[in-house]
């Protein structure tokens, strides 16, 4: 097989039995221009020690074109077997090793890593982490205001003492010029062992430390490995784990006692806007024997983080742990690009919503790989020619301009058809798998430039972080997108299938969605770049993109439990997994930068009998359906977090679409400023029966305008009396006189109804209802 990177042939043999092996064992390798006797080259492999052994032959010198590998090998004058082998040497293809998508300065809204000389601090966007007599940050600093009420620390003990990091010189830093990254070097040492610290500060505020221990002598036992973060309680409020198991996730309110719990692959400690996240430290530094290595304690005003990194372990040699973290919010939020799009939401026809620039996303674009949703064949295409990307981009152009909707063309980092000349020559390389007939596919690269339509092929899995892969694969998305450029389409991606963004592949990951970022900005400044990662919220990943899409988890999740609870039905699922403070740990808008967008995937109840509804319905949706989807639109609108398809299962008469619209013309735009339940300032208050769950978020313009959400998170229906404090509001509220419900008329809560809920407003409050598990979102008029 080849390596084409490396210029390089490899050829393996492998003998009938280990007990063949023996130095007497040799293997003659020759590589014969096809149509030819003369070998170009001969390899000999002398002696196998195993039952395999290969050969890495360099072929940078022989010209491109099809060529015999033969293979014989023998044990001394007895001939054990040979081989020949078709393989074909490809020249370099004009993807290999481009730089698009690089990045070269540091993007918008970012700013470059400042480093002053005479300071300790490194300044990034929203952020600063000083390194004053620390080996790791003793200060962090986020949104202008710190959050640890001491340097965090790594601690080493053993018999005679311990190295704690907060202790030591302050490290070297220096800074690229582009303004990219920071590096960090230093290190301290005992009696016994040596620490040394290597680690880098990128534009995006994500850190990330290699740890190298070394014994001065003799092997050193250590006691216990642990790593310290003291955080100011006032920013200690949250927990988010990022745990696909909704039921083994402990997200949510931190108790004030404190907590202790199991290592997860992504941490976040903060508050609604400001917070740290962890990549814990790899395990390789000995064994954990403790279940519940996380352990919160308050202390005054403090709560620690204490995670045990190992328990015990002889150190006799070098060995390396690593730490990465990254403060949030990554970046400012986006309101323009999010707030005027629907996602996978209606057309957008109203001229006047057009001049304001809405529009909506079309997720799942599938048509320009082939690939839809797990199907091992179809047509697929990579490396396209130039009029295949044309005719795409032609394809949504009546769309775009006529509706306002743009493609997210969907993406799955590693997955791509085996019937390409491209895959045959490299999949060793991308870690791909060999099929038959690859042979067939065989052509030079450097004078390749696509096909129109690939034939009907298996879809293949290959490593998404090889270096050649990604320059293959981003010189595609280039060309797709440039075409989309030319026809004045704006265009978008969608990310599904993430691989585990475990810290082993943070790095290339990061690099991976970094390209991403850079050619869709490049091609369609407003184009969305949304990623399907089902719960994994790494930031040091993530943090660049638009928006995160996940929910599909509690789906999967629930439908298991169900089996062992038949009483429940789909409809308990929400109220039961996801309390307030847990929606405000994982969801919350202000909490990441990327906002997240939920998706709900319960699309049928057999215990509800929900298609047998719609069957004898011709097709309409049952009040089931209708009330499930109210409820966590209603959750995540409360929290200011997008869904779905927004408002499409409201069960509004007419068009089912039309709440969204209704919001746009209010002014959903950037210019609007979120008032959450958790932090009204007083603006938004409530006078309720009894202590009834229900609460109210609202949303308020420069001009005075003001919309707001009532939810009523309890089975039971309530009157509630809302009061709007206008002397409160950093800005003068129109006089307003009634309060229409955009999600109404309703018609399995009201079939007789035609037109949306009105409610009166006087002396600056209002008398509403609202039904279980439901919530109204009203317009002020």
């Amino acid at each position: 097989f080849s390596l084409p990177s490396k210029r390089q042939l490899v050829a393996q043999v492998f003998l009938p039995s280990q007990r063949l092996a023996g130095k007497d064992v040799v293997a003659d390798i020759k590589v014969v221009p096809e149509g030819k006797s003369e070998p170009l080259i001969t390899e000999k492999i002398d002696g196998f020690d195993e039952v395999m052994k290969e050969a890495v032959i360099d072929i940078s010198g022989i010209p491109v074109g099809p060529y015999k590998v033969e293979i014989s090998v023998k044990k001394g004058d007895m001939l054990l077997g040979g081989s020949s082998n078709r393989w074909f040497k490809s020249g370099d293809p004009k993807w290999l090793n481009n730089d698009i998508g690089i990045i070269k300065e540091v993007p918008s809204p970012w700013t470059p890593v400042e480093h002053k000389r005479d300071t300790v601090t490194l300044k990034v966007w929203g952020r600063e982490y000083s390194f004053k007599n620390s080996l790791l940050p003793s200060s962090l600093k986020v949104l202008g205001d710190e959050i640890l009420s001491g340097p965090v620390r790594l601690i080493l003990e053993t018999e005679s003492g311990k190295l704690d990091t907060s202790v030591a010189d302050t490290p070297q830093i220096s800074v690229e010029k582009p303004g990219i990254k920071a590096k960090l070097k230093g290190s301290m040492r005992s009696k016994e062992i040596v620490l040394e610290v290597e680690g880098e500060v990128e534009f995006d505020g994500f850190g990330y430390f290699t740890f190298t221990f070394k014994p001065e002598g003799s092997p050193v036992e250590v006691k216990s490995i642990v790593l310290e973060l003291p955080i100011k309680k006032q920013y200690a409020q949250l927990y988010d784990d990022a745990n696909y198991n909704m039921f083994n996730t402990k997200s949510g309110s931190i108790p004030a006692e404190g907590i202790s719990l199991p290592v997860a692959r992504s941490i976040r400690i903060g508050d609604t806007s400001r917070g740290i996240q962890l990549h814990p430290v790899l395990s390789t530094m000995g064994k954990t024997t403790t279940k519940a290595p996380l352990i919160f304690t308050p202390s005054g005003d403090t709560m620690v983080l204490r995670y045990v990194i190992s328990e015990g372990i002889k150190i006799d040699k070098p060995v390396e742990n690593r730490l990465g973290f990254i403060c949030t919010p990554v970046k400012p939020f986006d309101a323009k690009r999010m707030r005027k799009t629907g996602h996978a939401g209606p057309p957008v026809k109203d001229l006047e919503l057009i001049e304001k620039g809405y529009a909506s996303a079309q997720y799942w674009t599938a048509g320009w790989t082939g690939y839809a949703g797990g199907e091992q064949s179809g047509d697929g295409y990579y490396h396209f020619t130039e009029s295949w990307c044309e005719g795409l981009a032609k394809l949504w152009k009546e769309k775009w301009e006529t509706e306002r909707i743009y493609p997210c063309l969907y993406v799955v980092p590693g997955m791509m058809t085996s019937h390409t000349p491209e895959y045959a020559t490299f999949w060793k390389e991308w870690n791909g798998q060999y099929i038959e007939g690859l042979e067939d596919l065989m052509i030079d690269l450097a004078n390749y430039d696509g096909a129109e339509k690939r034939p009907r092929g298996r879809w293949m899995d290959v490593d998404f972080t090889v270096k050649s892969y990604q320059d293959f694969y981003f010189y595609c998305l280039d060309r797709v997108l440039s075409a989309f450029e030319k026809e004045g389409v704006r265009v978008g991606i969608y990310v599904d299938c993430t691989p585990s963004s475990s810290e082993e592949i943070i790095k290339p990951y990061r690099q991976w969605v970094q390209r991403l970022h850079q050619i869709v900005r490049k091609h369609s400044p407003d184009g969305l770049i949304v990623i399907h990662m089902s719960g994994d919220r790494t930031m040091a990943v993530w943090g660049i993109v638009d928006s995160l899409v996940e929910g599909e988890q509690y789906t999967a999740n629930w439908r298991a439990y169900m089996v062992s609870n038949p009483g429940l039905t789909m409809n308990d699922c929400y109220p039961k997994v996801l309390p307030m403070d847990r929606v405000r740990a994982s969801y919350a808008g202000t909490l990441w930068g990327p906002l997240e967008v939920f998706l709900s995937q319960f699309w049928t109840d057999k215990s509800q009998k929900e298609d047998i509804y719609r069957q004898e319905n011709k097709g309409k949706q049952p009040a089931s359906y209708i009330k499930r989807f109210r409820y966590i639109t209603g959750l995540m609108l409360l929290h200011d977090v997008p869904f779905w398809g927004e408002f499409y299962a409201c069960g509004v008469k007419g068009d089912p679409q039309s709440p969204w619209i209704k919001r746009a013309k209010w002014g959903y735009d950037e210019t609007v400023q979120f008032i959450p339940y958790w932090d009204t300032k007083g603006m938004i208050k409530l006078e309720k029966t009894g202590k009834e769950e229900i609460l109210a978020s609202g949303w308020m313009k420069p001009d005075g305008n003001l919309m707001v959400i009532l939810f009523n998170n309890t089975d039971t229906p309530a009157t509630v009396k809302l009061k709007i404090n206008t002397e409160k509001f950093p800005v003068k509220l129109k006089e307003f006189t009634a309060l229409e419900d955009i999600t109404s008329p309703v018609e399995v809560f009201n079939p007789d109804a035609t037109e949306p809920d009105i409610y009166k407003y006087n002396n600056g409050s209002a008398t509403i209802d609202v039904r279980p598990r439901d919530f109204r979102l009203m317009i002020f008029r």
